[in-house]
């Protein structure tokens, strides 16, 4: 098949965040498979046409070049996927695509998706509007969430298919826009041979990991406020937090914040914070770990649990989200309610203590992983979507006929 994803995120120049890495993951999985694949995705100041390991990536601009923190990511967006339809319209005419997959997020397939004129999928990420409405986001003005919602719900509307990396997300989503359609589960991919257990770690310290943004909804100050008791309970223990700084509900910088609170406690010294690393590093990092703790207020499938679960480690993650359901709902790492401190303390107490049990359960998460969750299966099981979506796809056409 000729494949098309369109997601403004693709690594790197967009980073490495969990849309963008599902992207990469789902392209390379399907390229592996035979297929060719096009990315139609976003840079901020130069447009872009190469072909990177295999995949020929297409960064187009916005007509608009400053994100609208300030105005309105509505209006902003509403260029961006007009910038997007029209671009597509040039390469499928030159070489027409069997199918493309986009996204929910902020209704940036809108375009492409209504046109009708080509098979296409829509993969829930966590819709912008859903996030809005519970206070995820920085900022929430109506005019944003009214429109960027009709941009979504439009989409979801006239996708041939739509697909979902955890049951939990597809229960909120099926809700929030009065789906009448079904929504295939299909988890997030991995590459299970690049992140991939390391040599034995000593018991001397014990290095516990958190891997992500450093903004309320990822939920590092929960972690932060279970480190003074547990570095009561555990004398050789040591923590890490990697993710980029972002503004919090009450100042510029989450990480000073962060930073001020385990100071005040006096365990500053058990803390090391440090910037976000790229991808290809990421599998070092987990392996300098005993425990990763992903303690989210809420995510639809958080990719720093699946890549510390695909190395072997331990992993302690709230119970908000699909985190659950990537760790076999207790079977492959530990859960805890979502805010609850106590419990997390709890957790990375019990794991920091019991090796056996971090190494039990590190093992069953990287078995879990290799069967469910390597990229080349994920791959497969969207190829299978993107054949229904053309079925469906010409079914439609055929009743246009018709009427």
């Amino acid at each position: 098949m000729r494949i098309l994803i369109v997601h403004r995120e693709y690594p790197p120049e967009t980073g490495w965040g969990g849309i963008a890495t599902f992207n990469f993951h789902l392209a390379q999985g399907l390229r592996e498979l035979g297929h060719e694949v096009h990315v139609l995705c976003f840079n901020l100041e130069t447009p872009s046409d190469t072909i990177k390991d295999g995949i020929r990536v297409i960064r187009v601009v916005n007509y608009v070049k400053t994100m609208p923190w300030d105005s309105s990511f509505f209006y902003y967006f509403y260029l961006y996927q007009l910038k997007l339809w029209r671009t597509f319209k040039e390469l499928h005419r030159e070489s027409p695509y069997d199918v493309v997959d986009c996204a929910d997020h902020l209704g940036e397939g809108y375009g492409i998706i209504g046109s009708g004129i080509v098979p296409t999928t829509l993969r829930f990420y966590t819709p912008w509007a859903w996030q809005s409405t519970r206070s995820l986001n920085y900022r929430e003005r109506w005019y944003d969430i009214y429109g960027i919602r009709w941009l979504e719900s439009r989409s979801v509307l006239n996708a041939h298919c739509l697909t979902c990396p955890s049951r939990d997300l597809s229960e909120r989503v099926t809700e929030f826009f009065d789906l009448r359609r079904p929504v295939e589960i299909i988890e997030n991919p991995i590459d299970s041979e690049w992140f991939s257990p390391g040599e034995p770690l000593s018991e001397d310290t014990i290095r516990v990991l958190f891997l992500g943004r450093l903004e309320p909804r990822k939920g590092p100050d929960i972690l932060v406020r279970a480190i003074p008791r547990i570095c009561q309970e555990v004398n050789n223990i040591e923590f890490c937090l990697i993710g980029s700084d972002c503004p919090s509900l009450n100042s510029a910088s989450t990480r000073a914040e962060l930073r001020s609170f385990l100071d005040s406690e006096g365990v500053i010294n058990r803390v090391t914070f440090q910037d976000p690393v790229p991808l290809l590093d990421l599998p070092k990092w987990y392996n300098s770990a005993h425990i990763v703790v992903v303690p989210s207020r809420y995510d639809n499938s958080p990719y720093s649990c699946l890549e510390a679960m695909s190395c072997g480690k331990a992993v302690v993650a709230t119970e908000a989200g699909g985190a659950k359901e990537y760790l076999d709902y207790g079977k492959a790492g530990l859960l805890f309610p979502s805010e609850d401190c106590d419990a997390l303390a709890d957790a990375v107490i019990q794991l920091a203590k019991d090796r056996a049990l971090r190494e039990k359960l590190g093992e069953r998460a990287r078995q879990r992983v290799r069967e469910r969750f390597d990229r080349t299966v994920i791959a497969s099981r969207m190829c299978l979507l993107y054949e229904r979506a053309i079925e469906i796809h010409g079914r439609r056409q055929q009743g246009d006929r018709q009427i």
